[in-house]
Protein backbone atom coordinates (compact mmCIF):
# COMPACT_ATOMS: atom_id res chain seq x y z
CA UNK A 1 0.00 0.00 0.00
CA UNK A 2 3.02 2.56 0.80
CA UNK A 3 4.52 1.79 -2.59
CA UNK A 4 1.05 2.43 -3.96
CA UNK A 5 0.59 6.04 -2.63
CA UNK A 6 4.75 6.49 -3.02
CA UNK A 7 3.93 5.70 -6.82
CA UNK A 8 0.77 7.85 -7.36
CA UNK A 9 2.04 11.09 -5.27
CA UNK A 10 4.54 11.93 -8.19
CA UNK A 11 1.31 12.31 -10.37
CA UNK A 12 -1.46 15.14 -10.39
CA UNK A 13 -3.70 14.37 -7.27
CA UNK A 14 -6.94 15.89 -6.31
CA UNK A 15 -7.98 14.32 -2.98
CA UNK A 16 -7.83 11.68 -0.51
CA UNK A 17 -10.12 8.72 -0.58
CA UNK A 18 -10.28 5.86 2.60
CA UNK A 19 -9.60 1.76 2.08
CA UNK A 20 -9.71 -0.47 4.43
CA UNK A 21 -9.17 2.76 6.65
CA UNK A 22 -5.78 3.82 5.11
CA UNK A 23 -5.97 6.94 3.18
CA UNK A 24 -5.11 5.89 -0.66
CA UNK A 25 -4.33 8.97 -2.96
CA UNK A 26 -6.62 9.53 -6.05
CA UNK A 27 -4.95 10.60 -9.45
CA UNK A 28 -6.46 13.12 -11.29
CA UNK A 29 -4.87 13.52 -14.23
CA UNK A 30 -1.30 12.52 -15.70
CA UNK A 31 1.66 14.24 -15.07
CA UNK A 32 4.60 15.10 -12.98
CA UNK A 33 4.27 17.47 -10.26
CA UNK A 34 8.13 19.89 -9.61
CA UNK A 35 9.59 20.38 -7.01
CA UNK A 36 7.34 23.63 -6.05
CA UNK A 37 4.29 21.18 -6.45
CA UNK A 38 3.25 22.27 -9.64
CA UNK A 39 1.80 20.68 -12.22
CA UNK A 40 1.91 21.35 -15.91
CA UNK A 41 -1.97 20.57 -17.40
CA UNK A 42 -0.84 21.73 -21.04
CA UNK A 43 -4.58 20.16 -22.30
CA UNK A 44 -6.32 22.51 -19.54
CA UNK A 45 -8.06 19.31 -18.25
CA UNK A 46 -8.70 21.54 -15.09
CA UNK A 47 -10.40 24.29 -16.40
CA UNK A 48 -7.40 26.32 -14.75
CA UNK A 49 -5.08 26.81 -17.40
CA UNK A 50 -1.73 25.23 -18.07
CA UNK A 51 -0.56 25.10 -14.78
CA UNK A 52 -1.58 24.82 -11.47
CA UNK A 53 -0.79 23.13 -7.96
CA UNK A 54 -1.49 19.89 -6.04
CA UNK A 55 0.57 20.96 -2.98
CA UNK A 56 -0.68 19.49 0.76
CA UNK A 57 -3.08 16.87 -1.08
CA UNK A 58 -5.36 19.51 -1.71
CA UNK A 59 -7.61 19.61 -4.60
CA UNK A 60 -6.29 21.51 -7.67
CA UNK A 61 -5.86 25.08 -7.02
CA UNK A 62 -3.65 28.49 -8.04
CA UNK A 63 -1.46 30.08 -6.24
CA UNK A 64 -2.52 34.30 -6.65
CA UNK A 65 0.64 36.04 -5.49
CA UNK A 66 2.94 32.90 -4.52
CA UNK A 67 0.84 32.18 -1.38
CA UNK A 68 -1.16 29.15 -1.27
CA UNK A 69 -5.21 29.46 -0.27
CA UNK A 70 -4.68 26.34 1.61
CA UNK A 71 -1.73 27.33 3.80
CA UNK A 72 -2.96 31.13 4.33
CA UNK A 73 -5.81 29.56 5.77
CA UNK A 74 -8.13 31.00 3.08
CA UNK A 75 -9.06 27.56 1.32
CA UNK A 76 -12.42 29.32 0.23
CA UNK A 77 -11.05 31.82 -1.65
CA UNK A 78 -8.29 32.76 -4.21
CA UNK A 79 -6.72 35.52 -2.49
CA UNK A 80 -5.50 35.95 1.23
CA UNK A 81 -6.30 39.59 3.31
CA UNK A 82 -3.61 41.55 2.38
CA UNK A 83 -2.01 42.64 5.99
CA UNK A 84 -2.64 45.76 7.87
CA UNK A 85 0.46 48.56 7.17
CA UNK A 86 0.84 51.33 9.28
CA UNK A 87 -0.43 54.13 6.74
CA UNK A 88 -4.50 52.67 6.88
CA UNK A 89 -6.00 54.77 9.15
CA UNK A 90 -6.96 52.70 12.70
CA UNK A 91 -10.71 52.92 13.14
CA UNK A 92 -12.33 53.70 16.60
CA UNK A 93 -9.33 55.18 17.47
CA UNK A 94 -9.93 57.44 20.73
CA UNK A 95 -7.88 60.23 20.82
CA UNK A 96 -6.93 62.29 24.55
CA UNK A 97 -7.97 65.52 23.91
CA UNK A 98 -6.46 68.12 26.59
CA UNK A 99 -7.78 72.19 27.23
CA UNK A 100 -5.91 74.54 25.47
CA UNK A 101 -4.20 74.42 21.96
CA UNK A 102 -2.74 71.46 19.89
CA UNK A 103 -0.54 71.16 17.09
CA UNK A 104 -1.28 68.62 14.82
CA UNK A 105 0.38 67.96 11.33
CA UNK A 106 -2.18 70.10 8.98
CA UNK A 107 -2.72 72.99 11.76
CA UNK A 108 -3.75 74.10 15.36
CA UNK A 109 -6.83 73.08 17.75
CA UNK A 110 -7.95 74.29 20.47
CA UNK A 111 -9.71 71.68 23.32
CA UNK A 112 -12.37 72.76 25.86
CA UNK A 113 -12.58 71.83 29.12
CA UNK A 114 -14.92 68.77 28.28
CA UNK A 115 -12.47 67.14 26.10
CA UNK A 116 -13.92 68.22 22.95
CA UNK A 117 -12.55 70.53 20.17
CA UNK A 118 -13.60 73.89 19.18
CA UNK A 119 -15.44 73.81 15.82
CA UNK A 120 -17.11 75.92 13.74
CA UNK A 121 -17.26 79.20 15.89
CA UNK A 122 -15.22 81.81 16.98
CA UNK A 123 -12.68 81.47 19.81
CA UNK A 124 -11.73 84.73 22.07
CA UNK A 125 -8.07 83.48 23.71
CA UNK A 126 -4.59 85.19 24.50
CA UNK A 127 -6.50 89.04 24.02
CA UNK A 128 -7.10 87.66 19.94
CA UNK A 129 -10.34 86.60 18.08
CA UNK A 130 -9.86 83.29 16.04
CA UNK A 131 -12.35 80.72 13.69
CA UNK A 132 -12.05 77.20 13.82
CA UNK A 133 -13.88 75.21 11.16
CA UNK A 134 -16.49 72.60 11.32
CA UNK A 135 -12.82 69.95 11.55
CA UNK A 136 -11.59 72.29 14.56
CA UNK A 137 -8.65 73.79 12.69
CA UNK A 138 -7.68 77.20 13.05
CA UNK A 139 -8.36 79.46 10.45
CA UNK A 140 -5.63 81.58 8.28
CA UNK A 141 -6.08 83.83 5.52
CA UNK A 142 -9.93 84.62 3.93
CA UNK A 143 -12.82 83.02 5.36
CA UNK A 144 -16.20 83.57 4.77
CA UNK A 145 -18.95 83.20 7.88
CA UNK A 146 -22.41 83.75 7.82
CA UNK A 147 -22.24 86.00 4.82
CA UNK A 148 -19.28 88.08 5.91
CA UNK A 149 -15.45 88.02 5.35
CA UNK A 150 -12.84 87.72 7.18
CA UNK A 151 -9.44 87.92 7.11
CA UNK A 152 -6.91 85.82 9.80
CA UNK A 153 -3.15 86.66 9.93
CA UNK A 154 -0.83 83.31 9.28
CA UNK A 155 -0.92 82.83 13.35
CA UNK A 156 -5.04 82.72 13.26
CA UNK A 157 -5.80 86.14 14.45
CA UNK A 158 -8.77 88.00 13.64
CA UNK A 159 -7.58 90.98 11.54
CA UNK A 160 -8.97 94.34 12.58
CA UNK A 161 -8.75 98.17 10.42
CA UNK A 162 -6.34 98.72 7.80
CA UNK A 163 -4.83 95.92 6.38
CA UNK A 164 -3.06 95.63 2.41
CA UNK A 165 -3.27 92.03 1.24
CA UNK A 166 -1.56 91.46 -2.10
CA UNK A 167 -2.06 94.98 -4.16
CA UNK A 168 -4.86 96.02 -2.46
CA UNK A 169 -5.85 97.37 0.78
CA UNK A 170 -9.36 96.35 2.29
CA UNK A 171 -10.46 97.86 6.07
CA UNK A 172 -12.21 95.39 8.66
CA UNK A 173 -14.40 96.88 11.42
CA UNK A 174 -14.15 96.27 14.83
CA UNK A 175 -15.82 93.00 14.42
CA UNK A 176 -13.53 91.19 11.84
CA UNK A 177 -16.12 92.42 8.90
CA UNK A 178 -14.75 93.60 5.87
CA UNK A 179 -16.77 96.43 4.66
CA UNK A 180 -17.86 97.37 1.58
CA UNK A 181 -19.88 100.54 -0.40
CA UNK A 182 -19.36 103.93 1.46
CA UNK A 183 -17.66 104.13 4.79
CA UNK A 184 -16.75 106.74 6.95
CA UNK A 185 -13.36 106.31 9.11
CA UNK A 186 -12.59 109.30 11.25
CA UNK A 187 -13.32 111.89 9.57
CA UNK A 188 -12.77 110.83 6.28
CA UNK A 189 -14.93 108.84 3.57
CA UNK A 190 -14.09 106.06 1.39
CA UNK A 191 -15.77 104.11 -1.14
CA UNK A 192 -15.04 100.19 -1.03
CA UNK A 193 -16.00 97.56 -4.32
CA UNK A 194 -17.74 94.61 -3.91
CA UNK A 195 -14.63 92.32 -3.13
CA UNK A 196 -13.71 94.72 -0.45
CA UNK A 197 -10.50 96.64 -1.60
CA UNK A 198 -10.14 100.54 -1.83
CA UNK A 199 -11.29 102.74 -4.82
CA UNK A 200 -8.88 105.10 -5.07
CA UNK A 201 -10.61 107.25 -7.18
CA UNK A 202 -13.45 107.91 -4.57
CA UNK A 203 -12.28 108.10 -1.18
CA UNK A 204 -11.80 111.27 1.04
CA UNK A 205 -14.61 113.17 -0.80
CA UNK A 206 -15.33 116.69 0.65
Amino acid sequence: MRKLCKKLAVYGICGLITFGGLPIISEAHSGRTDASGGHRDNKNKSGLGSYHYHCGGYPAHLHPNGVCPYKSGNSGSTASKPAETASQPVQNETRQVTAGWQQEAIGWKYGNEDGSFVKGSFLSADGNWYYFTQDGYMATGWKLVAEDWYYFDSDGRMVTGWRQIGDGWYYFDHSGHMVTGDVIIGDDYYYFDDDGTLNEDFYDLD
